[in-house]
């Protein structure tokens, strides 16, 4: 997971406050992040409901290191979606069935 990818032309919407901590969703990024942001970073900030993702990069990439250092992943190409960026297309958006897991083919039948 690489933070450019959920940052860049995506945006963030607030899902749910838990524990001391908000709880936003990528919207526009390569897979589903949902991430946290401690309300003890919070401040006298304002956070709004939906906003740029550039603007909670510090959190994103928080999370995915997090993710990153515990989550072991069985298809390291795809993150287990099944799906894969092709690096030839256009800001490698369009995407296609992993072709090093089985996981892609049930995808697209």
């Amino acid at each position: 997971m690489e933070v450019k990818n959920y940052v860049k032309n995506c945006e963030v919407r607030f899902i749910f406050y838990r524990d001391g901590q908000l709880w936003y969703e990528v919207i526009g990024g390569p897979t589903a992040l949902n991430f946290p942001v401690p309300i003890s970073d919070v401040g006298n900030a304002t956070f709004n409901c939906e906003d740029k993702a550039l603007l909670f990069m510090r959190y994103i990439r928080k999370h995915i290191e997090f993710l990153d250092k515990n989550i072991k992943f069985e298809c390291e190409y795809c993150k287990d979606s099944g799906l894969m960026h092709f690096n030839g297309s256009p800001s490698s958006t369009l995407m296609g069935p992993c072709e090093f897991c089985n996981k892609g083919k049930e995808i697209v039948k």
